[in-house]
């Protein structure tokens, strides 16, 4: 039995209480999805403790949105769970700008004011202040 793969060839492959970073990306890059779907839904368990504490996975998810967009609702839902997690409004727009170099700026442009609405800042009024 190979002590980091286990004896199911199907179970996820935990490294001192860590999945395996290799076993992972060698599964996802087969086109695993099973095994995704149990990686995913043993995030936060005692089996499966995440690398990324809720700060971070919550600036990854705002990332992943950054780049692909979403409804008004998925935006608010987010940012809000960011700064549940003690992510703050400076760090959600800080984030934004790190993107930029990599999405570009007219995505940046494109998604600033749902960002903005998201954390509460009045657009409309600020539109109008001008």
């Amino acid at each position: 039995m190979n002590p980091v793969h286990g004896a199911d060839p199907g179970a996820i492959a935990w490294v001192s209480g860590v999945a395996d970073r290799e076993e992972i990306l060698r599964r996802l890059t087969l086109g695993d999805t099973a095994f995704l779907d149990r990686l995913i839904g043993s995030r936060g368990t005692a089996s499966g403790p995440p690398c990324l504490d809720h700060v971070g996975e919550s600036l990854a998810k705002l990332g992943a949105l950054i780049v692909t967009d979403g409804s008004d609702m998925t935006w608010q839902q987010t940012v809000g769970d960011a700064l549940d997690a003690g992510v703050s409004k400076d760090e959600v727009v800080d984030a934004l700008v790190a993107l930029a170099p990599a999405v570009g700026r007219t995505r940046v442009v494109t998604v600033a004011p749902k960002l903005a609405m998201a954390i509460g800042f009045d657009v409309a009024g600020a539109l109008e202040a001008r």
